[in-house]
Formats: C-alpha cells, structure tokens, sequence
C-alpha cells in the first residue's frame, strides 16, 4: 500500500518539479496493445500497481506494447521546446533483460533510447526532443516499450504507467476587435427581404483576412449557423439573407484564426411585416391600417376636389378645400385624432378608406425606424466626484449595478439603483467625495438604457459599450490638456503621442494601468493625439476643458457631416490619420441644394499625420459663395477623403465630430441623449429624399433633401428617429457638443 501512495507522488514531483515557463502537453497514451494484441491500456494509464506483464521465454524471447498518443491538441505553428517518454517499471531479473525504445516516424521504427532496468518499480525516462521536432510529429506519436531475454528461464517485466510529456510554446496571440451589425439597424426590412449582415473583424489597425467568421440566427427557438464571406471592396465579413417570419431575433459572429483572439458579438435585429402598398388612390380602395399610419397628400391639379375617410363601419367624414399647391404630411393613430393644416382625421378600427378625386395623390409614409436602445452594459470614466451618471430608460423602470474603481483600481462602490426616465447620479451622491481619480465606471442594467455622462459643463457624451471600446484612439487637440485611460479587462500598458500640424511627433508619454485602473496624463500644447494601448481599454481626454471621446481605430471614416449654426464663425480641423488625404469639402445652405445658387464645393490637400483648421467663411469665398450663404446662418458641411480622417468642429470646443457610440455606417439613423439640462437644442442634416424625421416621438415635418434643420426640446432627453439615415448634432449654441455625425 505505501509503494502504491508514494510512487504517484515521486512521478508527479519528477515532472513538475521545475518551473514550467511554456505549456505543457502531459497525459498517458491514448491506446496501448502488446504485440499479441492484448490491449493493455487501462494497466499503464495510471499508477496504481495494476501492471502490464511482458513474458519472455526461449520460444519468444522479445515482447513488446505499442502505445499511442494522437491529436493532442497542440496549436499550429508552436514551438517544441522538449519531449519526453516516462514509463514505470521494474523486471524480475534485471541483469538478463535488455529494454528499448522505439519511434514510429511515419515510415519504420527507430530506436532512440535504451533505458536502464531496474529491479524494484522505477520512473525511466526517454528524450525524444532531437527527434520529434514540430507540431505535426508532436500531435500524433506512436513508441515501443521493447523488453529481450538476455539469459537463463522465462523473463519478465511490468509496466505500471506511461506518460508523454511535451513542454512547447504557442505562437503569439494578437489582441483582435470585433463589431456587427445589420441592415436593420438602419432601415426598416420586411418578410422576405434580404437583410445583410456585417462583422468588422480587425487587429489593432487592419482587418484580418482569412479568418474565420461564423454567423448564427436563433429563429423558432434553435440556432442554426453559416460560414461569412469576406468582401474585398468593404473589408468585412458579409452575410445575406431573408426570413419568412417577421418579429426580433437574435444572431451572433464568432471570428478566429490561429495566431489571434477569437471574438464574439452578439446582437438582435427586427423584421417586420410586409408592408402596405404606395398606391396613387383615384377610387375608395380600403387598406390595413397598423396603429399608426403616415400619409402624404400632394395636390397635383384642379380645384375641384375632396378626401373623404372611412372606418369600417363606413362612417365617413368629408374634407374639403382649399389647399394650397404643396404637399401635406400627416398620420392617423388608431382611437385618436390627428391634425395638419386645414383638416383632422379620427380612425376607430383596423382598417380604413380614403376616396378623393384625381387632383390628389395619396401615399402611405414609410413607418419611422423604431428606436432601440443601444445597451445594457456600459463603461465610462469619472473625473471628479462632480463627474454625474445619466441614465435614460426611454419609459421604462429598470434595475442597474453601477460599479466604481478607483485609479488604483480598487473596488470603491457597487450597488444596484432603479431608474425612470432620465435620472441623474454624481460620484459625490455615491459616496465618491473621497476617491482617488479618474475613476473607472461599470453600468450594467437589467433592459437596455442610455448613459452618458457629464455635467453639461465638461461637456456630453455617451459611455461606450465593451463592443466600441478599442486599443487605439485618435483626436484633435488645441492647447494643453490631459487623457484618461481605464483598463476594464485587464492591466494595460499604454503610449500616448502628441503630435504638431506638420505630423511631427512632440511628446511621448507612457505607462502601465492596472486591471480596473485608471490613469490621467497631462500634454503639452499640440494639433493631435494618438493613444495607444497594448489591450482593450476607454479613453476620454479634454483637449480645452471640455470632456470628450476620441475616435476609436474603427470608427474612422472617409466622409463626415457636421450641420452648423452660424457658417461666418465656424470652422473644422481635420487631422489626417492614414496617409495623405485628398479632400473636398461641400457646403449646402439651410434650405438644401437650391439652382439658383448650387452647392459650395473646394478641394484640399493634406499631408499623413498633418492637421490644419479651415474656416467655413474662407472655404465660402474660395467657390464665390460667400454672399448666397453667409446669409443664412444655418447649413451643412460634409467633408469627403480617399482616406480615413479625424474632424472636430469649432466652436463646439472639445468634441470630436464623431462619437463611436452611435457609429453605424452611413450618416445615422437614429440617436438617444439625455443630460441633466433642462433642454437640449438639436441640429438635423437629410442627406437623403424622402426622409421623415421624429423628435421625441413628434413628426418634425423636415424632409427637404439637403436641409439643415434647428430645434429645441425643453425635456432633458433626446429621442430622434427617422426613416433614413441622417446626420445630427446636440447644441447649437455656445459650448455645444457634436455628439452624432455620419459618414
């Protein structure tokens, strides 16, 4: 019994008693015969005195156990930095046994050790390291226990246990990005339409090419997964396809390849049902009627006309004019009554009639995008215990921890509030009067939410979820600031780079964070800013006093719109990120593009790296546009690269136009602010025709093609949806922040 205890524990000391500075490949052999066939794998699998026998008498004097080891899992392109054979054994007479080890490699056996006997139980080894030298020899070894009689009567000898350990080191992991998203997430789609699918899979700058990217869809309760194609010409993984069923479902991209970090993301998108028909109605037709239904009615001819509306018991009510030549917009909502212009409308049941003459034309509106908040799980950075949380929950009441490290990143605060609405939290309210800061901010709630920070002095933005974070940051910088980095995931080190307009770099900055840590660092006056980080974290930096985020390395673009208020006193900064920009800058005035005037186009150079400001005046005197639309103060610049560029806007000091929060693909389509002010200004930018905008659930009426419009809600919440995608900005006025902008 004591030999029994002791020799797992001499085997075990044996292997592990150095220090183990790779991993380590260490198991018995998968399968075990001696040349008679016998299978003898659960005798030499584990030491426990249970013990093959080899007998070897003057008719057969050799015996043998062939022991196997395959797809040990060892991952490509490892190094092999040793492999060895251990066996227990003993045999009876120790000086008239001869033993040999033998190695299958691929075509015959060769002999690469003859170990010693032994006559009590004894741990032996065999080097094989000169010999099994890759991966592929590593993962698939096939080796010959050999005993012999040397002299005298029948001879024997016992194998208790065999081990193959194989000490290697796998290739380096590069740290990876991964974010999804959907068609849906733009546009309305319905019962069977195609619906794409993206993944945007990338190392700290590039994407990654030959990878790996599975797509799973969980429809009728199972989920069912296909292989993504990577497209050349967007540099994503790309799926298509359409659903014979309409409501919201879940998918997921899980992206690998050998050499890098495997991601995976998930996310939901909506189907909806087939739409109704845009019909020009020149006779009483009945249509559908969902809760709420948009209309258009454009007068295209006589004076002799009228609308008439139908429920479905047929009751009527008769509209009559005059109109005027234009086109009105409106909606109808099941149980309540609409009003636009000269005329109202009541719908009581599911479905309704319009009859008018041929001097109208009548078309249902397309149904706003419906507004999905972002999250459930967010990151930030407090600066100060003024620093405030604010959540909105867009109606509902909803549960969320809030957790606070401190810059040591010690776990200062973590307790779980309820919110309504838009609800407001400082760091002081939560006992962070005495922290050290900056400090690390976790929120995670029950239903997804909206939170941004403040307060509104330091300037609004949004907390970024664990899909937006990234290792590399851009920004813009005028003047002496400071950066804060948190490391939510893990310890950090991080490089900080400031840079003059020429590209030239003026200021190196660097260090380590640890897990959950914080860390602010102040530079010197420059034009730009890169950081660096070694791993995923957030950073927030204030270039002139107010808070903002920079732009993460996948949130660059080649094109940005920015709506403006006052183009005489306005100007932008671009700082080319990715190598020499080409730029052309196109200006339309509030009203859009007007003949009589045109667009304002001019064309720019800048170097790689080189930033330089530009006055929205001087560019309106370049293209002799000056006088058309100085005098208007609103309108819109839209800055178009062949290369990836960084924009900030001035005077909204400190914000970089973009905000990766809500950076979707072309231009956006939708947008959640709240704040702790008791309004909230807006300006909205339609790049596209036929866009209808709603603020805080209010049909705006702003659908010209290129406008730029400027608003006002006196709530301290934000809430824009449209049906197509369009640009914004909060704040129009002041120190105002661009929190929303497209590409």
């Amino acid at each position: 019994m004591y030999l029994r205890i002791l020799i797992p524990i001499i085997f075990f000391m044996f292997l592990f008693s150095t220090p183990v500075l790779a991993d380590i490949f260490s198991q018995p052999p998968d399968s075990a015969f001696e040349d008679d066939g016998t299978d003898v794998l659960s005798q030499v699998n584990v030491s426990d005195d249970v013990r093959a026998e080899l007998d070897m008498s003057s008719l057969d004097k050799t015996d043998s156990i062939d022991a196997n080891w395959t797809n040990n899992n060892i991952p490509e392109n490892s190094t092999i930095n040793s492999v060895i054979y251990y066996f227990e054994h003993y045999e009876n007479q120790a000086s008239r046994v001869d033993l040999k080890v033998y190695w299958y490699n691929g075509t015959q056996w060769i002999q690469v050790c003859s170990p010693s006997t032994a006559s009590t139980d004894t741990i032996s080894s065999c080097d094989l390291t000169s010999y099994i030298t890759n991966v592929s020899q590593a993962n698939n070894v096939f080796l010959r226990f050999e005993a012999s009689r040397l002299s005298g009567g029948t001879q024997y000898a016992y194998v208790d246990y065999m081990n193959l350990t194989v000490n290697y080191t796998p290739p380096a992991i590069v740290f990876t990005n991964l974010s999804i998203w959907d068609d849906t997430d733009f546009y309305i789609k319905r019962v069977n339409e195609t619906i794409g699918f993206y993944a945007n899979y990338s190392n700290s700058s590039d994407p990654i090419l030959n990878a790996s990217c599975i797509i799973g869809f969980n429809i009728s309760g199972g989920w069912e997964y296909y292989n993504m194609s990577y497209n050349l010409t967007s540099s994503l993984y790309e799926y298509y396809r359409s659903f014979s069923d309409n409501g919201t479902f879940n998918w997921n991209v899980t992206c690998s390849k050998t050499g890098y970090q495997t991601r995976t993301e998930s996310d939901t998108f909506i189907v909806y049902p087939p739409a109704e028909p845009s019909v020009e109605v020149v006779e009483s037709v009945y249509y559908a009627c969902p809760s709420t239904v948009y209309y258009k009615i454009q007068r295209t001819g006589s004076t002799d006309y009228y609308i008439r509306i139908l429920d479905n018991a047929l009751q009527t009510k008769d509209y009559s004019g005059p109109f005027s030549y234009s086109t009105y917009y409106g909606n109808y909502t099941l149980g309540s009554e609409a009003s636009l212009g000269n005329w109202t409308a009541k719908v009581e049941d599911a479905f309704f009639r319009v009859e008018v003459n041929k001097s109208f034309v009548v078309k249902a509106r397309p149904e706003s995008q419906p507004m999905t908040v972002i999250s459930t799980d967010y990151y930030g950075i407090a600066s100060s215990s003024d620093s405030e949380i604010n959540v909105y929950t867009v109606g509902k009441v909803i549960s969320c921890n809030i957790t606070v490290n401190d810059r040591t990143g010690e776990l200062k605060y973590s307790q779980s509030h309820l919110f309504d609405n838009v609800s407001t939290l400082t760091m002081s309210s939560l006992g962070g009067t005495g922290w050290q800061y900056p400090a690390l901010i976790h929120v995670q709630c029950n239903d997804s939410a909206v939170v941004t920070s403040g307060p509104s002095t330091e300037g609004m933005y949004s907390f970024l979820t664990p899909s937006q974070l990234s290792s590399t940051y851009y920004g813009i910088i005028k003047q002496a600031g400071s950066v804060r980095i948190s490391a939510p995931f893990g310890s950090l080190s991080y490089v900080v780079k400031t840079l003059d307009a020429t590209g030239g770099v003026k200021q190196t900055i660097s260090g380590t964070i640890p897990v959950n840590g914080s860390v602010e660092e102040e530079y010197a006056a420059a034009s730009s800013i890169i950081i660096e980080l070694n791993g995923t974290g957030i950073v927030v930096y204030e270039p002139d006093g107010t808070e903002a985020l920079l732009y993460s390395s996948d949130s660059l673009s080649s094109k940005l719109a920015v709506p403006i208020y006052d183009k005489t006193g306005t100007s932008v900064i671009v700082f080319a990120v990715s190598g020499p920009a080409e730029l052309n800058f196109t200006i339309y005035p509030q009203v859009g593009y007007i003949p009589t005037l045109g667009v304002c186009n001019v064309l720019k150079t800048l170097g790689s790296n080189q930033t330089e400001e530009y006055s929205i005046s001087t560019i309106l005197r370049e293209c002799d546009k000056f006088k058309d639309f100085a005098s208007n103060p609103l309108g819109t610049l839209v800055v178009s690269s062949n290369e990836k560029i960084v924009m900030a806007a001035n005077p909204w000091s400190g914000s970089s136009i973009d905000q990766p929060a809500y950076k979707y693909g072309n231009f956006y389509l939708k947008g959640y602010f709240a704040s702790s002010t008791s309004s909230l200004d807006y300006l909205l930018f339609i790049p596209s025709a036929d866009t209808y905008v709603y603020v805080n659930g209010e049909d705006t009426n702003t659908t010209t093609v290129y406008s730029t419009y400027a608003g006002t809600v006196n709530t301290n919440y934000l809430n824009i949806s449209s049906t197509k995608p369009i640009a914004v900005s909060v704040g129009y006025s002041g120190e105002s922040t661009l929190v929303v902008v497209g590409e």
